[in-house]
């Protein structure tokens, strides 16, 4: 799943911060131009854009989290 982050509540967070709801791997952070290999310290600015992988059944709970 491709997430861009628009919400301030994720800016500033820790991936070891969320709560995502269902099991799911943050594995790539694109900010501007950049590509990031996100660890737990890795910070989420607003404009991140996030590549996620999970299951197809927990992909609409990703993305209801990530669009709340």
């Amino acid at each position: 799943i491709e997430i861009g982050i628009k919400d301030s509540k994720f800016d500033n967070k820790k991936i070891m911060d969320l709560h995502v709801p269902v099991k799911a791997i943050i594995s790539i952070m694109q900010r501007r131009n950049k590509i990031i290999i996100p660890k737990g310290d890795t910070v989420i600015k607003t404009n991140d854009t996030l590549i996620i992988f999970t299951t197809t059944e927990n992909a609409p709970m990703i993305k209801a989290y990530f669009m709340e």
